[in-house]
């Protein structure tokens, strides 16, 4: 009897993960497509601030400035590549909250929040 009991448990476990990681790999496509359709309207050349290519974001002085630490540590190449990704965190709650608030201090180019909260 207790090893039905397990059986039963295992198998929701699986299953709950599989339909999980599906349900992730469909938002992932979603979000992608989505992205590229509202990259190709209005986006010109790549990410950008106030004008500037994400690239060039360093050349800023303001913001070189706050990622001086940054810089030192990893060295300009490694920070430029922060500056050019895009991450995405999905839930803003009590981690995706400060998750994204370090993504952003840490000069990470551009951030997609996707948060399902009413």
């Amino acid at each position: 009897m207790a090893e039905t009991g397990k059986l039963k448990s295992l198998a929701l476990l699986g299953t709950g993960a599989v339909l999980g990681s599906v349900s992730t790999v469909f938002l992932y496509k979603l979000l992608s497509r989505n992205i590229a359709r509202s990259h190709s309207k209005n986006v010109p050349n790549c990410m950008t601030h106030n004008g500037i290519p994400a690239l060039d974001l360093l050349k800023d002085e303001v913001v070189a400035e706050q990622l001086t630490r940054n810089i030192q540590f990893f060295g300009v190449e490694s920070q430029q590549k922060v500056s050019g990704s895009y991450v995405v965190v999905i839930g803003l709650g009590g981690v995706g909250s400060h998750a994204a608030a370090m993504l952003l201090r840490s000069g990470v180019g551009r951030l997609l929040l996707v948060d399902f909260d009413q």
